[in-house]
């Protein structure tokens, strides 16, 4: 072939390749090229163009459940505020989603330990949000190592997330703003060391050893000194009105001789201390957790440390043990205050020798009081029991929970049940559905967002590892300069140390199966091994119990009745009432005797049933009889003797059939 056909033949080849690729289209390195350019192609100072026309996220956080009440300024500026300024700036309302999970949450806590944050980065990974809008950068972390600045700058890069405050637009795609916000979230570390955890507390701890007021909960009886003139400035100065009941309160407890009898006869649903003058309602917010219509109350426990408090001596807690005497003008004397002390100190003595006592003959007598009172020491439903607004107490010699009204003075049991019973109440309910293949379908379908949101803060963890590693190597590195003065190898020697513990921090996490892969791991087993579930490992069962349960919670309804909610973490809730044969007791106020003393001669059964709800017909006759009231009339038997008004309207209320109201506990569902 002569030269002028291998030209031809040449420009043939070429021109077919042209076409192909004009078919085609870019190549993949030629898109990639477009997409990324050269490093030194790069404007890093290009204008950032924001995304309004995409969803936007505005991040509001606060440190302590207190600064939201206390710095409402703040507050509103991170929520209403941020709102405000992405409209001005061209967003639509609609395309704003707060995350605000992470009130009263530190900025030093890790990404997966914050849920408003952990479903921030979740969604931007998805590019469900396009940019993030926060007040500070240091309302975003105050991290020590960067390691979760890091974390979110990768994400954020790789994602195209903007981060916007009202200062400063970030691309973290772009190597300069990385480098700013890096150190914007540094500085804001640096500022909660070297001015909150160093200078205000080395300030705070000053302020205390002088026995000047340093910000702790205020001691009732006593307000702070603000007038700087004052010789007693900053210390406390006594108040008044608050004073008085304290010193009838300690010459109360000398004339009635116990904690308790003063207790009782405080406890009359009226306040004990007044509320404070206007000129110290602001020293007075602390408070708050004893406020009650008209002024103050404290607990039962809360009386027997104010009686201890030696404050009211003008005594001043420094440090762990140390007290600084004669600080303030102290409320009471000091020989009364001694002798209270050793009153109640006694009296503590004397419990604790009954409750050594007790013990010593529940060693002895371990195994007849198991099978007396069937008691289980290993209750599976404990974690998740509650009795909310009360409190709920396991006495377990008698193998039994007890429902206690501690909101006033004198604490009242409402109820007493079977540890026993409420263990097999509860696996009445559990076991049928853990035995139920339709049940973890269902159980999976409810719980899909949480096992994806659970995979997801795994792989931030793994984030987290990785990035502390990289650290950890850098440092390393750097340790290998022989130039390294003494003073900065130490400190990169510490600086290492920390980050290595943080980095096994994170793998311990990662090697621990979540409780939901626990779950599916053992759910077969269980459907398998249904009618021996005791024989798991009681943590298994807790673990189970804890995963899918929010709250067994019990609550009183009558003397003979109890009613029992188990609310499922994602599957509705089970509603039942208990009945107990034998009921609750109930000390008898005056008022109850004055009606019986009243209305029991008459042998008016209906009227003092009406009057006297919490007593069956029984339990008054019982209390006439030990009184010596007598009858003078007739009355009427009612067909259940052994119940109250109270039991009979929840007979009637849930239709609990008459077979439940036996000689053993039973329970209906509804």
């Amino acid at each position: 072939m002569n030269e002028e056909n291998k030209a031809v033949c040449k420009l043939l080849v070429l021109f077919s390749v042209i076409r192909q690729i004009e078919e085609k289209g870019p190549t993949m390195t030629d898109k990639k090229q477009k997409t990324q350019p050269k490093r030194w192609e790069q404007n890093l100072w290009k204008p950032v163009e924001l995304p309004i026309d995409e969803p936007l996220g505005i991040y509001p956080r606060q440190s302590t459940k207190r600064q939201l009440t206390a710095n409402v300024q703040s507050n509103e500026i991170q929520r209403e505020d941020l709102i405000k300024m992405a409209i001005e700036r061209g967003w639509n309302e609609d395309l704003i989603k707060l995350y605000d999970q992470d009130f009263a949450k530190s900025g030093t806590i890790d990404i997966d330990g914050r849920k408003g944050m952990l479903q921030m980065l979740s969604d931007i990974k998805a590019m469900k949000i396009r940019a993030v809008f926060v007040y500070m950068e240091d309302r975003l972390f105050r991290d020590e190592y960067q390691i979760n600045v890091d974390t979110f700058i990768k994400v954020c890069s790789e994602a195209g997330c903007l981060i916007l405050t009202p200062m400063m637009i970030y691309d973290l795609s772009n190597k300069w703003h990385r480098r700013q916000f890096r150190d914007a979230c540094e500085r804001a570390w640096e500022y909660l060391d070297e001015q909150i955890m160093y200078r205000l507390h080395m300030a705070r701890d000053r302020a205390a050893s002088q026995g000047l007021y340093d910000g702790r909960a205020l001691a009732i009886g006593y307000a702070v000194d603000k007038d700087k003139k004052s010789p007693t400035y900053k210390k406390y100065v006594v108040y008044e009105p608050h004073a008085k009941v304290l010193k009838y309160i300690f010459n109360r407890f000398i004339e009635l001789g116990s904690l308790g009898a003063l207790a009782k006869e405080l406890n009359n649903g009226a306040a004990i201390f007044p509320n404070e003058s206007i000129d110290y309602a602001s020293q007075f917010t602390r408070l708050k957790s004893l406020k009650v219509p008209g002024g103050y109350s404290v607990s039962y426990s809360g009386l027997r440390k104010l009686l201890l408090n030696p404050v009211y001596i003008g005594w001043w807690k420094y440090g762990e043990e140390g007290y600084i005497k004669g600080n303030h003008e102290p409320i009471i004397e000091e020989a009364l205050f001694w002798y209270v002390h050793s009153q109640l100190v006694k009296e503590k003595q004397k419990d604790m020798a009954i409750e050594e006592e007790g013990q010593e003959e529940k060693e002895l007598e371990e195994e007849e009081l198991q099978e007396r009172y069937h008691t289980s020491s290993k209750s599976v439903v404990r974690g998740v029991l509650s009795a909310e607004p009360y409190q709920i107490a396991a006495n377990n010699p008698r193998g039994s929970y007890v429902i206690v009204d501690d909101k006033s003075l004198k604490r009242y049991a409402l109820a007493t049940i079977s540890i026993d019973v409420i263990e097999q109440v509860f696996l009445d309910k559990f076991l049928p559905r853990l035995n139920d293949i339709e049940f973890y379908n269902d159980y999976a379908n409810a719980a899909e967002e949480d096992i994806k949101a659970e995979h997801e803060r795994r792989e931030f963890i793994q984030e987290q590892c990785n990035q502390a590693q990289k650290r950890i190597d850098g440092i390393f590195l750097t340790l290998q300069d022989p130039d390294l003065d003494v003073e900065q190898r130490g400190e990169f020697v510490e600086t290492r140390k920390k980050l290595i513990v943080q980095r096994d921090k994170y793998k311990r996490e990662l090697e621990t199966p979540s409780p939901l892969q626990q779950f599916y791991d053992y759910h077969e087993l269980i459907q398998k091994i249904g009618p021996h579930w005791n024989k798991l490992p009681l943590e298994l069962r807790q673990t189970f119990v804890s995963l899918l349960i929010d709250k067994v919670h019990l609550s009183h309804l009558s003397p003979h009745f109890v009613k029992v909610v188990i609310q499922w973490k994602r599957l509705g809730e089970d509603t039942g009432v208990i009945w107990r044969p034998m009921s609750a007791t109930y000390g008898w106020t005056e008022e109850e005797l004055k009606i019986l003393q009243e209305l029991y001669p008459k042998g008016a059964t209906e009227e003092l049933m009406q009057a006297l709800p919490r007593r069956s017909y029984n339990a008054y006759n019982t209390k006439a009889q030990d009184l010596k009231i007598r009858k003078t009339e007739r009355s009427t038997e009612p067909k259940r003797p052994d119940l109250s008004l109270g039991d009979l309207k929840v007979i009637e209320e849930y239709e609990v059939p008459e077979d439940n109201t036996a000689l053993i506990h039973s329970v209906t569902w509804f």
